[in-house]
Parts: C-alpha cells; structure tokens; sequence
C-alpha cells in the first residue's frame, strides 16, 4: 500500500471537501482547517487519485473541492476498475 489520502467534508458546508495526505491535517493552513469542523468520508491511495489531484496535492499539500457528495467520487478517481 502507498501513501493514502484522506477526504474530508465540511460540516459548515456539505458541498465543500478537502483532500490532505493522511496524517497531515494539523500543518495545513489555519483558513482550510477552519472551513470545518469537518467529518472524514474516505481515504485512497495517493496512485488511485486523478492526475491533475495528485499534481495539486503535491505543490500545495492539500485540495478544496466545492461539489455536491455524490460528485466528489467522481471528480477524485482516475478509474475504477
């Protein structure tokens, strides 16, 4: 197993998630971690995630999507196989 991601949503606002590399939560900036409280959804391999999400996780170590739940999976997984 890789390093793994870990999706998060807000409970403030249901439509705003947040991807960090696992154990990374308490060094991201304090205006991200305060868009919470938030609730954990799910975690991935770093390989299972799409491109261009892995590129932005990996210059700035963390990702804000703003989307409805069920869009989330959708806009994070390169494919399920």
């Amino acid at each position: 197993m890789g390093e793994r991601v870990t999706v998060l949503r807000s409970v403030k606002a249901s439509s705003v998630h947040l991807l960090h590399m696992d154990g990374a939560f308490d060094a991201l900036p304090d205006p991200v971690r305060q868009m919470g409280p938030w609730t954990r959804m799910d975690a991935f391999d770093l390989s299972e995630l799409r491109p261009a999400l892995r590129s932005m996780l990996a210059s700035q170590a963390f990702v804000v999507i703003e989307a409805h739940v069920m869009e989330v999976t959708k806009r994070l997984l390169a494919s399920r196989r």
